[in-house]
């Protein structure tokens, strides 16, 4: 990646408002998690169940990097919701 494309993701990770950061651009997990999502919408089958296990993990990983490593206590708590919304969602609960 050149440099001027690698100044303007480290921009966008910072979110906004700088001084108390609440929206960002997303980030790697984020992305992986959305890209899955719509790989299962458009796949049929073991395609399906294995884009909808990427799109989790996703999703897992970047609530896992908000609870630990969040920038404030709002991104930690959302990081926190989202774990506990994909433990119900992997478990099964209210399907």
């Amino acid at each position: 990646m050149p440099d001027d494309r690698r100044a303007l993701w480290r921009r966008l990770q910072r979110g906004w408002p700088a001084a108390y950061p609440l929206v960002q651009f997303p980030n790697a997990p984020l992305l992986v998690a959305v890209a899955g999502s719509l790989a299962a919408r458009a796949l049929s089958g073991d395609a399906s169940a294995v884009a909808t296990a990427v799109s989790r993990m996703g999703v897992v990983v970047w609530a896992w990097l908000e609870l630990t490593a969040g920038d404030n206590a709002v991104r930690r708590v959302l990081g926190a919701a989202g774990l506990a919304y994909m433990a119900l969602q992997i478990s099964g609960v209210g399907d």
